[in-house]
């Protein structure tokens, strides 16, 4: 099963009927001339399972459809002669800060760049903010906040670092299954998202924010008791959930 298979198997487990429209071979491969590279594996696979719609999803405001990126370039083919960055759609939330994937040796990042024209490109990519370490955490985490962490009737808590913790997300990851706690699959080097019988949880860590934790639970005191021993744990305190 391809990565973007997956991740509409996933949410059809809570909207059955959620039907993204894939690209076109062709339109594919016309856009790969645009950036003028081979597209990452992660955004091939998305295009080939949801291209032309992602049906209700909207994640961070984006709208990621392929004829969206393919218009940018049709009038922007300096960004591939100036950037390895690929622009992937438009942001539709001002203040605008449209999404690219940041290819790294390890990672496919997706990041977010204030508004630009060529002129003021070096500019705007300085300013450059880290949205998801993965293209599936991208469209996956608002579903699971929606309907995992935020499912009706649990309450939520939030603890924050006061600043970086060294391996944040692994000993948190560690933590969590000592306590019945499962990473889902489309949880990356900065974002997990941990499933529970009778509860959810989410941990974040990049090289802008500290590590965050969320919790929510069906019993408050089983979420009260898991927040208590993350917050002890890893140093965390109490933040506004």
């Amino acid at each position: 099963m391809s990565l973007f298979k997956a991740v509409v198997s996933y949410i059809r487990e809570f909207d059955p009927k959620f039907s993204p429209i894939p690209a076109t071979p062709d339109q594919i491969r016309l856009f790969e001339s645009y950036v003028g590279r081979p597209l990452p594996l992660s955004y091939r696979s998305f295009l080939e399972v949801m291209g032309i719609s992602q049906d209700w999803l909207l994640p961070h405001g984006f709208d990621l459809r392929i004829e969206t990126a393919a218009r940018f370039y049709q009038t922007n083919r300096w960004l591939t002669e100036v950037s390895s960055y690929i622009r992937i759609g438009d942001d539709t939330q001002p203040p605008l800060a449209h999404p690219h994937l940041q290819v790294l040796s390890e990672h496919v990042e997706v990041v977010s760049i204030p508004d630009y024209t060529r002129e003021t490109w070096p500019e705007a990519a300085r300013f450059r903010t880290p949205v998801a370490g993965a293209l599936d955490e991208l469209v996956c985490m608002p579903v699971f906040e929606m309907f995992e962490l935020g499912a009706e009737g649990r309450t939520q808590s939030k603890l924050v670092a006061s600043a970086q913790v060294p391996n944040g997300l692994e000993r948190t990851e560690a933590l969590l299954a000592r306590y019945g706690f499962s990473s889902l699959f489309f949880s990356s080097h900065t974002g997990h998202a941990y499933r529970h019988d009778a509860a959810a949880a989410k941990a974040t860590q990049d090289y802008v924010h500290p590590l965050t934790v969320w919790v929510s639970a069906d019993s408050p005191a089983f979420r009260a008791a898991i927040t208590e021993i993350v917050a002890k744990e890893l140093a965390l305190t109490p933040a506004a959930a």
